[in-house]
């Protein structure tokens, strides 16, 4: 299945310090996606603070999204805080997040995994894994005012990195 994404002529995979790539090229992008490293490991800061996700969304092509784990409240509340519009599937491991507000459209989501073309390229099995998740899906409401209260992950301050609460 990874070798069928990686060479699938649609993508342009880019492999590098997402950090770096994403500061340095001033491309615009549909998505961002980033398979970041455990929230406590080595230089983590610099993939769950502020900065990084401002800089994300501020390459994201109008109607882009950026997709991340949110292994923590913190870190899932520091993206919140810089996308207005964030979808949470599989109860708020996975965000997806916005500029612009989302058509959540389960339905028709539903229908088109469960093309012949989409189940053959996925498998059955990660095919209903998908569905499962998109059950689960949901538009979250803006920030409560006790969650604009916690201090976020920043370049400065990784809490997270550091284990501290």
């Amino acid at each position: 299945m990874l070798s069928s994404l990686i060479s699938d002529p649609r993508f342009n995979i880019i492999y590098q310090d997402g950090r770096i790539g994403v500061l340095q090229n001033p491309v615009k992008y549909d998505i961002i996606e980033t398979d970041a490293i455990r929230p406590n490991g080595s230089y983590a800061g610099n993939l769950y603070s502020l900065e990084f996700y401002t800089i994300c969304r501020d390459r994201l092509k109008q109607g882009g999204i950026m997709c991340t784990w949110a292994p923590t409240p913190r870190t899932a509340i520091t993206f919140r805080k810089v996308f207005p519009h964030v979808l949470e599937i599989d109860g708020g491991q996975i965000l997806v997040g916005s500029n612009q507000p989302f058509e959540v459209n389960t339905k028709l989501w539903s229908q088109r995994l469960n093309q012949n073309a989409v189940l053959s390229y996925l498998g059955q099995q990660i095919g209903h894994e998908c569905e499962d998740g998109l059950k689960l899906a949901r538009v979250l409401p803006p920030l409560s005012p006790a969650e604009k209260a916690v201090v976020a992950n920043t370049d400065d301050y990784p809490l997270d990195e550091f284990e501290i609460d």
